[in-house]
C-alpha cells in the first residue's frame, strides 16, 4: 500500500494542496477529477517525485519514498507527450530509455505497445493515437507497478481511445496500478475509484456518481491561481 500524507503544495500566496491525502491499493485504477486549474498535474506530478511538496510525505508500506525508490516504483505519462518531433520513434525510445538506465534492444514493451513497425518514422508523421502509445511505452519501460497518468487520452479519436484503454486494462490484469487526471467521462467509468480535488482537498466520492452530480461537485471548486 502507498499512501499520501498531509501533502501541501503552495506558489507564492496560492494554496494549490491542503492537507491531502490518500491510500492506493494494488489493482486500484484511481480517477482525479476537478475543475481546471484545481491542482490535479500538481499533485501527480508530487505523486511522481517531479515536484517537491511544501510539506507532507509519501509512504510505500509504512516507510518514506526515497529519491532512489521513485524510478521503480512510478511510470510517468505526463498530458503533453515527451517526444522530439524532428527525431525517429527509435531515436526518442533510445533517448528516453537510456534517461532510466534501461537497455533499448530487445525491450519486449516496444512490441506489446505495437510500435515495433514505427521505430524508423520521424515523430511528426505520426497519428496522434500512435505518438500516446510511444509515450505510453516510455511511462511503462522501466515496468514500474503504479502507472500515473495526466489527461491520457486528452485529443485522441474514439478509436486510439479504446486502443490505450485496453493496454491500460491488460496492465490492470497483470497486476499494475493506475492513477491517472481526467475530465473524460468514458475514463471516469473506467475506475475503480475517484477522487474529487476541490479547493485544494481532496475527498473520494462513489464511482457511481453520476455525470451530473460530478459537475454539481466541481462547480465553484476552483482557487484563482492553482494549476
Amino acid at each position: 500500500m502507498l499512501r499520501l500524507e498531509n501533502i501541501h503544495k503552495s506558489y507564492g500566496k496560492a494554496k494549490i494542496l491542503d492537507g491531502v491525502g490518500f491510500e492506493i491499493y494494488k489493482g486500484d485504477c484511481i480517477g482525479l477529477i476537478g475543475g481546471n486549474g484545481c491542482g490535479k498535474t500538481t499533485l501527480i506530478q508530487i505523486l511522481c517525485g517531479t515536484l517537491k511538496p511544501n510539506k507532507g510525505s509519501i509512504l510505500n508500506g509504512g516507510e518514506p519514498v526515497e529519491r532512489a525508490d521513485y524510478k521503480h516504483l512510478f511510470g510517468y505519462l505526463p498530458q503533453n507527450d515527451p517526444l522530439i518531433d524532428e527525431l525517429t520513434v527509435k531515436d526518442n525510445l533510445k533517448l528516453w530509455f537510456s534517461a532510466m538506465d534501461i537497455k533499448f534492444k530487445g525491450s519486449d514493451i516496444v512490441d506489446k505497445l505495437g510500435i515495433s513497425g514505427y521505430l524508423n518514422k520521424p515523430v511528426n508523421k505520426l497519428s496522434g493515437g500512435m505518438k500516446r502509445r510511444v509515450s505510453l511505452c516510455i511511462a511503462m519501460a522501466n515496468k514500474a507497478p503504479i502507472l500515473v497518468m495526466d489527461e491520457p487520452t486528452t485529443a485522441l479519436d474514439l478509436a486510439a481511445k479504446g486502443e490505450i484503454w485496453q493496454l491500460l486494462k491488460d496492465f490492470i490484469t497483470n497486476g499494475g496500478t493506475i492513477v491517472l487526471s481526467t475530465h473524460d467521462y468514458d475514463e471516469i467509468k473506467r475506475c475503480s475509484r475517484l477522487m474529487l480535488m476541490k479547493n485544494g482537498k481532496l475527498k473520494e466520492i462513489d464511482k457511481n456518481t453520476s455525470y451530473n452530480e460530478i459537475i454539481e461537485s466541481i462547480i465553484g471548486g476552483v482557487n484563482e491561481g492553482q494549476r
